[in-house]
């Protein structure tokens, strides 16, 4: 009996081993996502991408409304030019508003991208219709300027009069932070914010193209998360998963 419960508890360690390893993965992968997952992350990560090749055999569509808010000259319309274009804008035009768009690909579905880059200042936001109808926010900031760091508690408090959306907190102009600067904004700092205003927190420069791609993979993957419910009993159907597998380990006790 002894050396049969000693196999099971084997197998056990080997996952709780693996787990230990995979769970970093899982973080690193998922640290701005709202999971159920606190463990079994090796069998969850494997039925997620077991879940995104079948999302390209079926050729899943996925259509997103993003804006992108802050004060005027944070970074906004660079960072959706970026995007959009690969272009870095040095020439900024207050005045301009435009809708964006762009097809690409998150965990294997064709994702549908509109932007809105506005102008609008945080008082005036909730007054637009069109804000409703948005899946979600990026709330921009520049770092070099502490005061549109500021505001970004005013455009979260706006956004959510709108209802209840996914925001995400973005740091721009990462490449000119110098703090002996007056006013500079340190990343910490912008960390800590998004994680009181319980948003996830992305550092980016369009000129050096540092996250400007990653920024808005990141909302189209929570809203493809949120939207087809992935992550929706994923841990109760790893916990079936990994009790199957030890019972295959042969256990008679007598």
């Amino acid at each position: 009996m002894a050396n049969n419960l000693c196999v099971v508890c084997k197998q056990y360690q080997s996952f709780f081993q693996s787990d230990l390893v995979w769970s970093r993965i899982w973080n690193e992968k998922y640290k701005y996502f709202n999971t159920n997952v606190t463990h079994d992350f090796r069998i969850c990560y494997k039925q997620l991408k077991i879940n995104e090749a079948e999302n390209k055999k079926t050729n899943k569509k996925l259509d997103v409304q993003l804006a992108v808010v802050g004060e005027t000259n944070v970074g906004k319309s660079a960072l959706v030019v970026k995007f959009i274009q690969d272009l870095f804008v040095e020439v900024y035009d207050p005045t301009i508003e435009d809708h964006y768009y762009r097809l690409f690909q998150v965990s294997g579905v064709q994702v549908l991208m509109t932007c809105l880059d506005t102008t609008c200042k945080a008082p005036s936001l909730v007054t637009r219709p069109e804000m409703k109808n948005q899946d979600c926010f990026l709330i921009c900031y520049d770092c070099t300027d502490r005061a549109s760091f500021l505001k970004v508690t005013e455009f979260n408090e706006q956004i959510n009069l709108c209802g209840d959306k996914t925001k995400v907190i973005v740091e721009c102009k990462s490449d000119l932070r110098n703090p002996t600067l007056v006013g500079c904004v340190t990343e910490n700092e912008g960390r800590q914010l998004a994680k009181s205003l319980g948003c996830p927190f992305i550092s980016t420069s369009s000129k050096c193209a540092i996250n400007t791609e990653r920024t808005f993979a990141l909302a189209a993957e929570i809203i493809y998360a949120l939207k087809f419910k992935i992550f929706d009993n994923l841990q109760a159907q790893a916990s079936i998963i990994r009790d199957n597998n030890v019972s295959k380990k042969k256990c008679t006790v007598s």
